[in-house]
């Protein structure tokens, strides 16, 4: 008897690892999972005995597409339809940094990359304002990290900011916040280096 193709039903891929599910065939005994690395084009095999599988070890903002088929003692179905899958920066691990630019009253923000489903949304909270947070910007493309801020501050008191990350992992959008940052006095930190070396220190975290 012929075996039913399988359907992937979900791909949970965060934090540097995949979740596969797939639905279940009847008279399989277990499913062989064929995970293609994009970037190099090497192709590994994986067998499971239940219909889910963990895949550990990958780069956060590579590309993977993966496929699946069912297999018993005497035969084997065809493959799955593929699925492509992108592993993302566990949010808690993501940051947000910023700094006053060549123009007064305006803030260069910048964050830590991971790809999105839906891209970024900017908001802004002005110390002293009874407003809260409002927001000023949203960006569609998840590959741009980088926002311009004008405030049109006279003095300032001091902004927060929150990026959220719109995507289907995360459906009520995952926020982080800047600490306090000022538009008018220029500050003596390194921006680039510290942004840089906090950027890798969380990727050695997300890696561990």
């Amino acid at each position: 008897m012929s075996l039913q193709k399988p359907s992937i039903l979900s791909g949970s891929n965060v934090d540097g690892s995949v979740f596969l599910t797939w639905s279940s065939v009847f008279n399989a005994n277990k499913y062989q999972i064929e995970f293609h690395i994009n970037k190099t084009g090497q192709k590994n095999i994986y067998y499971s005995y239940s219909t889910n599988f963990l895949i550990k070890n990958l780069e956060y903002n590579g590309f993977y597409s993966v496929r699946v088929r069912a297999l018993n003692d005497i035969s084997q179905s065809e493959w799955s339809f593929g699925v492509m899958i992108r592993p993302k920066l566990r949010q808690s691990l993501s940051c947000v940094y910023g700094v006053p630019n060549e123009k007064k009253g305006f803030i260069t923000l910048r964050w830590t990359s991971t790809p999105t489903d839906f891209g970024f949304h900017v908001e802004r909270c002005d110390i002293g304002s009874n407003i809260g947070f409002k927001r000023i910007g949203w960006i569609s493309c998840s590959e741009i990290r980088t926002f311009e801020d004008q405030t049109n501050c006279q003095t300032c008191q001091g902004h927060y900011y929150t990026v959220t990350f719109r995507d289907n992992q995360w459906d009520s959008g995952a926020g982080v916040l800047s600490k306090k940052l000022f538009c008018i006095s220029p500050t003596d930190i390194d921006y680039e280096n510290q942004f840089e070396e906090n950027e890798e220190e969380l990727l050695i975290k997300s890696d561990t």
